[in-house]
């Protein structure tokens, strides 16, 4: 495996991205433009004749909690009749962890698919498996030796194997890692991560940001569905933009629905959202109709007395008080007394 180092990144990343552009540095001086095509990734020219090559058995390797790849069996069977075809071109890269132990770094899918040969008697279980040993002192980047097995994981991994969106998604969390830790040294200064996810990846700046949408707005069930594969980063990205409680909900609603392999769609968000608006406009319905009844309910019988009515009724009393003083006999005057009081009985 050459040696990789900085230098060959920022003397430019091979082929520019697109529209030949350099996205940071001074145009006068080749050395300190960084330009971005075949990615950080790259700038590591690895070499299997610079790393120690041995044959072991497949017992003596053990796979690793760090890939979190997804692996479908029909990919590993046709991978499988490969190597029986035409053997193993690419050996996987392997690390010491005991005397006659190693550890898978890079090639898990290759370790399935010789282990299927193996089940099926197309191989022996003794059968010497050429692999190749990871040395982090090969790569010269200012990285830990776990970044560095890292690094080396990403970039074999790179341009391999039919991807899902959620392999992406957990490619896109690797080599950010790796960004941060050059950034952190001073490695990365005026690099645009989008743009080293996108050459790195070797997929669109648009889709690496629909990426970034779902990992950054996304609710937990939301990134698992998209990592189980029930659900594309372009559809995902949509569901991104509701609140993340809705998120919850439209994912458990839809899942359940789906059909093992089925995956959650557009037209499932705007079904989602009708009903969801059917259900609102009904609940307001319900609620006027309620309000309505509830007055008819609560209106009392007879004829309405209010205090505009009131004064109607004895604006020719106050006026005939206006125009002068009115003297009643005591005869009168004790009929105008229960009068009152009748009247306030009445009005209680």
């Amino acid at each position: 495996m050459a040696k990789l180092n900085v230098d060959a990144l920022r003397k430019g990343m091979g082929r520019q991205f697109n529209n030949q552009q350099s996205i940071y540095g001074n145009k006068g001086n080749d050395n300190s433009t960084i330009k971005v095509g075949s990615g950080l990734m790259e700038a590591m020219n690895m070499k299997s004749a610079e790393m120690e090559e041995i044959q072991v058995t497949h017992d003596q390797i053990h796979t690793t909690d760090k890939n979190d790849w997804s692996m479908k069996e029909e990919e590993i069977k046709e991978l499988a009749e490969l190597i029986r075809d035409v053997g193993i071109l690419n050996p996987p890269i392997l690390k010491k962890v005991g005397d006659k132990d190693y550890e898978i770094v890079a090639g898990e899918r290759r370790y399935r698919a010789m282990g299927y040969l193996i089940q099926e008697g197309i191989w022996s279980s003794d059968r010497k498996i050429k692999v190749h040993i990871f040395n982090p002192d090969l790569i010269t980047l200012p990285l830990t030796d776990e970044e560095k097995e890292d690094y080396v994981r990403l970039a074999e991994n790179s341009g391999q194997r039919n991807k899902t969106d959620g392999d992406l998604l957990l490619q896109m969390r690797g080599y950010q890692a790796i960004y941060t830790s050059l950034r952190e040294k001073g490695e990365l200064t005026g690099i645009k991560t989008r743009m080293l996810l996108a050459a790195d990846m070797k997929i669109s700046p648009s889709k690496v940001a629909q990426l970034q949408k779902v990992e950054n707005r996304g609710s937990e069930a939301l990134v698992q569905a998209l990592l189980d594969d029930q659900v594309t980063v372009s559809t995902a990205q949509k569901i991104a933009d509701m609140p993340e409680k809705e998120q919850e909900k439209f994912i458990t609603e839809v899942s359940t629905k789906k059909e093992p392999g089925e995956k959650i769609e557009r037209v499932d968000i705007l079904k989602f959202q009708n009903e969801k608006d059917s259900k609102a406009s009904a609940e307001k319905q319900m609620v006027q109709e309620n309000s309505e009844n509830t007055e008819k309910e609560e209106k009392p019988e007879g004829i309405l007395i209010s205090e505009k009515k009131f004064r109607k009724d004895i604006s020719v009393i106050i006026k005939k008080l206006k125009e002068k003083d009115i003297y009643l006999q005591e005869e009168n005057y004790e009929i105008y007394l229960r009068s009152i009081e009748k009247l306030k009985k009445i009005l209680q």
